[in-house]
């Protein structure tokens, strides 16, 4: 892993998860994530090393496992401080809660408890509460953004003309891969969206592509893939469906062919997310027949 410069002191690592670096004093860098694994961290560590450079925080901007899975072996070997946004914060620290809600909070299956889902959990030293729109550390002002809509408490952070947006916002060889983008909150993406169009930055750099200047193109993409989700549910709905039936005739629609159990639960998540959205608006209902539910368009 070769450290990028942007420009100024702000950097990153460019990976499957891109990681944020700010240098923040002769020596010591803050990160924005930490990446999937010991594996990724242990490079990440061994590059700073090289240049010179030691963590001394990550700050999470949520609790997927691509984005804090090597917090704890950063932590262990450098004994750096890690900030994180409440209720992230508790997935982060007790990660066997992520296969639980994929699995409806009953005890999870084991193909759930890959470490794609599932990352060694880390201390967090620092939570940062709802509402909070900067931080402070190491004498570095960041802009902390509340994002909603890929996960529960998702931030983005600021910092001098740049906006590090995580999985706020997907770009197309991201959404050409997998058709359907990992949402959680239609209404709270839809708000994020319509939020990051109207930010005033430099240059934003999504955790999953590569640093754009102008973010618009990728919010329009992604709004546009919801768009087509939505109709696809409710051209579905026409007469009722059960969730599976539902699941099955959006992917299919999408162009996407679920192939195990992880997959299956990450689309069950986003296509409920979908109907609980429409539900929500008044656009759907729910019926009840020989002890199974239906979802049917109003």
């Amino acid at each position: 892993m070769e450290l990028e410069h942007i420009y100024d002191n702000i950097y990153y690592f460019p990976h499957y998860a891109n990681i944020g670096v700010i240098k923040c004093g002769p020596g010591k860098v803050l990160l924005i994530d930490s990446g999937l694994d010991k594996g990724i961290a242990s490079k990440l560590l061994k590059s700073l090393t090289q240049n010179n450079l030691t963590p001394v925080a990550i700050i999470n901007t949520h609790s997927h496992a691509d984005h804090c899975g090597g917090n704890s072996y950063l932590k262990e070997r450098t004994g750096l401080k890690i900030y994180a946004p409440e209720l992230e914060s508790c997935i982060i620290e007790n990660t066997i809660l992520e296969p639980i809600y994929f699995y409806s909070g009953a005890s999870p299956i084991k193909d759930l408890k890959s470490k794609f889902l599932m990352a060694p959990p880390s201390k967090v030293d620092n939570v940062i509460t709802r509402g909070e729109k900067s931080l402070k550390i190491e004498g570095i002002e960041l802009k902390i953004y509340w994002l909603d809509g890929h996960s529960p408490g998702h931030i983005g952070v600021g910092y001098n003309g740049i906006l590090f947006c995580a999985d706020s916002v997907f770009n197309k060889s991201v959404i050409d891969k997998h058709k359907i983008p990992f949402f959680t909150d239609i209404k709270g993406q839809i708000k994020t969206l319509e939020q990051l169009e109207k930010l005033n930055y430099n240059y934003f750099l999504p955790s999953h592509g590569t640093l754009v200047s102008d973010i618009k193109p990728l919010t329009s993409l992604n709004m546009r893939v919801i768009k087509r989700i939505e109709q696809i549910i409710l051209n579905t709905l026409i007469s009722r469906k059960t969730t599976g039936k539902i699941i099955s005739k959006t992917v299919s629609e999408m162009g996407f062919e679920i192939r195990g159990p992880q997959t299956y639960y990450l689309m069950h998540t986003v296509i409920k997310a979908f109907l609980g959205y429409l539900y929500s608006e008044n656009r759907i209902e729910i019926e009840f027949d020989h002890n199974y539910l239906y979802w049917v368009k109003k």
